[in-house]
C-alpha cells in the first residue's frame, strides 16, 4: 500500500483480499497522512469478528462459511456412500456485503 500511495496515483477505493490485509493497508494510509474513507475507501473480505471494531469500521464481504461447509460435507458423504459414482456438482453460494464506515459514498452529494 505504501508503494501504491507513493506512486502519485492514489486510488479512491481498495478491495483487499482479506480483512487482515485491509488493516495493514489502512495503517499504511494513516501513517502517510491519508484519511480513510475521505481519501481512500477500503473493502475487506472475510468479515472477521474484529472488523466492526476498527476505526473506521471495515466494510467487508461475509462468506457463508457454515453453509459452504455443510454443503461440502453433504456432497462428500454422497460420494462416499455411492462408491465415488455420485454426480459432482458445482454451486454458487452468494456472499453478503457488510457495509460499514470504511467506504465513502461519493454519490451522496
Amino acid at each position: 500500500m505504501r508503494q501504491i500511495l507513493s506512486s502519485g496515483q492514489v486510488p479512491t477505493c481498495v478491495f483487499c483480499e482479506n480483512d487482515d490485509m485491509a488493516v495493514g493497508a489502512i495503517n499504511a494510509c494513516v501513517e502517510l497522512g491519508y484519511r480513510v474513507p475521505e481519501d481512500v475507501s477500503f473493502i475487506g473480505y472475510d468479515d472477521m469478528s474484529y472488523s466492526q471494531y476498527l476505526t473506521p469500521p471495515l466494510t467487508t464481504v461475509r462468506k457463508p462459511t457454515s453453509q459452504i461447509i455443510k454443503k461440502g460435507v453433504a456432497s462428500l458423504m454422497d460420494i462416499l456412500e455411492v462408491d465415488g459414482d455420485a454426480k459432482i456438482t458445482q454451486e454458487v453460494i452468494d456472499p453478503e456485503i457488510i457495509v460499514r464506515s470504511s467506504v465513502l459514498n461519493r454519490n451522496a452529494d
